[in-house]
């Protein structure tokens, strides 16, 4: 795979622990390429021999991996559904929250995949989310670090979210730390409440009009509120 793949993009072709990784080149986006086969989980039923249907694949050290990619993806528009269109937005959110961690060297590149991300999103309950982004992220946060994380469920809901040593779960030490990050941007959070209403409600220029995307978070009050309370794009939460 990976030959034919050089064949077709040449040099811009990388492989990965997991993935097989294009680089961008003219109006080609960077693209990465997971080569699997079709895998099932079978299990017993009333009704007889049932399975769970995935992909399996291997990473660079010959390690098996399973996942069900399209239960993770329908779990997840659901739940989108469920709580009223907040889940995208936060999850956009807390990708952002990841990307300042990294650029400011507090969690490793790689170690918050955007797949953990909307897993962790997943199990807050429904009601938890709403009113506004700031109110959502920090009742979804004080709910994520109150929780029993030993217990949350991949979206795909067929693995456990947070376990160490399983290639297809999030290590615990890495959870707890982007955890810990989110509720401490929620206490400065929190500083913001003396800002008057008006101006927390403030709209222009703190989004990025090309990507029409919110801008990513900067942990001071300002910057935050900016983010979390100017509005996602398009949306009037």
């Amino acid at each position: 795979m990976i030959a034919a793949l050089r064949k077709s993009f040449d040099k811009d072709v990388t492989p990965g622990n997991k993935a097989v990784k294009i680089k961008a080149n003219g109006n080609r986006r960077n693209a990465d390429v997971v080569v699997a086969s079709q895998f099932r989980r079978y299990y017993l039923s009333i009704v007889g021999l049932k399975h769970h249907q995935g992909i399996c694949f291997f990473d660079s050290c010959g390690t098996q991996i399973n996942n069900y990619p399209e239960q993770h993806s329908a779990n997840c528009t659901a739940k989108h559904q469920a709580c009223s269109e907040w889940f995208k937005p936060m999850v956009r959110i807390l990708k952002n929250m990841r990307s300042k961690l990294v650029e400011d060297k507090m969690i490793g590149t790689g170690t918050a995949p955007s797949y953990f991300i909307e897993g962790l999103l997943y199990n807050v309950p429904n009601n938890k989310f709403g009113n506004s982004y700031a109110s959502t992220f920090t009742e979804a946060i004080n709910w994520i670090w109150d929780a029993d994380r030993t217990k949350f469920l991949c979206a795909n809901e067929r693995f456990y979210l947070v376990r160490d040593s399983a290639p297809k779960c999030w290590p615990t030490a890495i959870c707890n730390a982007f955890s810990r990050c989110g509720c401490k941007a929620v206490e400065q959070l929190e500083l913001s409440f003396s800002i008057p209403a008006g101006f927390r409600n403030f709209r222009a220029t703190f989004t990025d009009e090309n990507s029409l995307q919110p801008l990513r978070p900067f942990f001071s009050p300002w910057h935050f509120v900016k983010l979390t309370c100017a509005g996602w794009h398009g949306f009037s939460r």
